[in-house]
């Protein structure tokens, strides 16, 4: 023992001396250099990916794409790595250093992005950092990022997969809504209800109910630090932001533009972690619910985690009883995850409270800027965590309740698992006070689960905490809708296990991207019509995504978009040009449209509007409009049949075509066309015409 003890103390001593001496090596370093600043437009360094024996990183020089002078930047990494493989670049000097690279980039305006790859050299290493620094512009630049690597330990492993299964086990014993325990456990009930499962009701009270009280256990996990965040802002190019564009661009023909509208995201780097609480009750075997939720989870968690998300997300499976079978894991571990999702098995009851109450104890935890839980359940609240007071009054929508419930003892379940069943907390109004005291009688209120059950997400609500909730095939039942619904913040979400990947999809989205449901609603200006030649493979316009339709009435495009996500450009065009009804002028500037708006929901869930731009066109030459069309003796317009008509626009045209090019006020000839066989020009009209064109763009020279 006093071996150790020595052994101990010079490993601390050692430890102590290599960190005071790292800090004054820095501080020698440091001493002689003026004006050393951070500034990532300038210098960035990056983690790109990595695994237990090698790191992949990026540094970034000039980002913001300044004028430069030929820049030398150093790059050093600290111990326990060694060189791997790096970028090579016809325009950038790579010299190899005994802990690094010196990089030469060349006088210009460009941004180099030098990607590299260390080689992990100490096993039992957890922090590996690089560092960059370069003279820009009389200033020392630095960046640098640190790693951290945290090694699943097998051992460890083993043991929480095997309490796991025992603590599975042993719920399934003492737990209903199974097969054969819960037909055992049930059978005083069912004798006089029938069978029952967590989507169907039990609608005469049960008086002789069966209750069963256990004691559960709740794990307080030790979480490591978040991935650090950048804050988001709506200022484009930050995360969240967004960026909206309408140009127009002349075609070849007279007076007509293509105007295209674009839109663009920037998707969230605030620091995330999100709780999935998975129902594994016996009914999530019913008609294949499970695999299809199973799979949705899946796909929330490849979009949450992609490569660069700072989110993680951490899973809880609740039947009787709840467990965290993974912490938070974020984008290099991701894989784990989706294995422990892949192997949930559903047997048991339906105990949404604790659920999320297991949830609350790993965001407490976590450090993130953003916590949210997203709670999937195909059934009303079978079980709940033992109450210890309440606060009345206390409204609830349709003034189910009037009281919230508080002070829980989390360490008792009240209830047998059965549809319909009663908590009882072994009180009477005589035991409790009667009318002297009846501040505590409020047991006969407690007739469900779902008041304990909502009190809890509202507390949880109030911390803080975001909730997303998710019914599948819940139908109407209406326990578990109103369950579902007041125990959320940000949205409920209810369908059936087709609907649950979109389901997924759009929490996910909401969690990640700059904007969902985004809808842009454009009108035409007033001096334009849509150009309708079927350009765009046969139709008027084109959408890159989502849907656009065309209403002539009012003459507005509507654009249904959806989601917006980084690295996607949503685009929407069509061509429009002068209403010759409107008499434009020569030389005169219109707006293309009137205001377009795009309505949304932001990074906060909040709904939101943003303007796009509005082009303003003019042209400075003219047209004429010649038309030939039929007339009897008298001058007077008839259509094919020799029927007299009221204007020249009704009767039947020999031809119609137009004249461009023309300058502005002048006078211009204008030639008849071809007369048609057996007809010849009425003598009110002469050949050629003399048209007077003034300031206006469309003219008329009508035969």
């Amino acid at each position: 023992m006093r071996n150790a003890k020595g052994f101990s103390l010079i490993m601390i001593f050692l430890l102590l001396f290599q960190i005071a001496h790292s800090g004054l090596s820095f501080m020698a370093a440091a001493e002689g250099k003026q004006g050393i600043y951070q500034d990532s437009t300038k210098l960035l360094v990056e983690n790109k990916s990595y695994d237990e024996n090698s790191i992949t990183w990026q540094v970034v020089i000039n980002e913001a794409k300044q004028a430069t002078e030929e820049l030398s930047t150093t790059i050093t990494f600290n111990n326990g790595q060694t060189h791997g493989s790096i970028e090579d670049s016809d325009d950038v000097d790579i010299e190899k250093t005994n802990q690094g690279y010196e990089i030469t980039t060349p006088a210009s305006q460009q941004t180099h992005k030098i990607t590299l790859t260390t080689e992990i050299t100490n096993n039992e290493q957890t922090e590996f950092n690089l560092l960059a620094e370069t003279e820009f512009k009389d200033e020392t630049i630095i960046a640098e990022e640190t790693v951290e690597i945290v090694k699943e330990d097998s051992t460890a492993k083993e043991e929480f997969e095997q309490e796991a299964k025992t603590e599975e086990e042993s719920t399934e014993e003492k737990s209903g809504d199974g097969e054969k325990d819960q037909a055992t456990a049930e059978e005083p009930v069912k004798k006089d209800k029938g069978e029952s499962n967590d989507n169907e009701h039990v609608n005469e009270d049960i008086t002789d109910e069966v209750v069963e009280e256990s004691h559960i256990s709740f794990i307080t996990p030790s979480v490591s630090t978040a991935s650090p965040g950048v804050k988001s802002s709506s200022n484009w190019p930050s995360p969240g932001s967004l960026n909206l564009e309408k140009e127009e661009k002349s075609t070849s023909n007279f007076a007509e533009w293509e105007i295209e509208l674009e839109v663009e995201g920037k998707d969230l780097q605030t620091s995330s972690d999100i709780v999935l609480v998975f129902d594994k009750s016996g009914s999530m075997n019913d008609r294949g619910r499970l695999p299809k939720a199973k799979q949705a989870a899946i796909d929330f968690t490849n979009i949450v985690l992609g490569e660069g998300s700072n989110a993680r997300i951490a899973l809880v499976e609740f039947s009787g009883e709840a467990t965290m079978t993974q912490n938070f894991t974020g984008h290099q571990n991701k894989n784990i995850l989706i294995n422990r999702i892949n192997s949930i098995r559903a047997t048991g009851g339906t105990n949404i409270h604790a659920g999320l109450h297991q949830a609350k104890l790993l965001l407490n935890e976590s450090d993130a800027e953003h916590k949210t839980i997203v709670l999937l359940s195909d059934g009303e609240p079978t079980y709940s965590l033992k109450a210890g007071g309440y606060e009345q009054p206390y409204s609830w929508p349709g003034n189910r309740y009037d009281f919230l419930l508080k002070d829980f003892d989390y360490s008792t379940r009240i209830g047998n698992g059965v549809v319909g069943n009663r908590p009882d907390y072994g009180w009477n109004r005589y035991r409790c006070g009667g009318i002297i005291f009846p501040r505590y009688c409020y047991d006969p209120h407690v007739n469900d689960h779902v008041i304990p059950t909502i009190s809890e997400a509202k507390h949880i609500m109030d911390s803080g905490i975001d909730i997303f909730s998710v019914g599948l095939e819940v139908g109407n039942v209406q326990d578990a809708i109103y369950t579902l619904e007041n125990s959320q913040n940000k949205g409920f979400y209810s369908g059936s296990e087709d609907d649950m990947e979109e389901i997924f999809e759009k929490i996910a989205a909401s969690l990640t991207y700059a904007a969902t449901e985004a809808v842009v609603t454009d009108p035409l200006g007033e001096m334009f019509d849509l150009v309708k030649d079927g350009s765009y493979n046969g139709e008027n316009f084109e959408a890159s995504h989502g849907i656009a339709t065309w209403d002539e009435s009012t003459e507005t495009f509507e654009w249904d978009i959806g989601s917006i996500k980084e690295g996607e450009t949503y685009t929407l065009k069509y061509k429009v040009t002068f209403d010759c009804e409107k008499d434009p002028e020569v030389n005169t500037k219109y707006p293309t449209n009137k205001e377009t708006t795009m309505s949304y929901k932001d990074y906060t869930g909040s709904n939101a509007t943003k303007n796009f731009p509005i082009p303003k066109v003019q042209i400075d030459e003219a047209q004429i409009k010649r038309v030939g069309y039929r007339v009897n003796v008298d001058g007077e317009p008839i259509d094919e049949n020799g029927d007299v008509v009221s204007s020249w626009q009704d009767a039947k045209q020999f031809y119609d075509d137009i004249v461009t090019g023309l300058q502005p006020n002048q006078n211009h000839e204008i030639d008849a066309g071809d007369t048609p066989g057996g007809y010849v020009l009425h003598q009110d009209f002469t050949d050629p015409a003399i048209v007077n064109v003034a300031n206006l763009v469309c003219n008329l020279a009508l035969f």
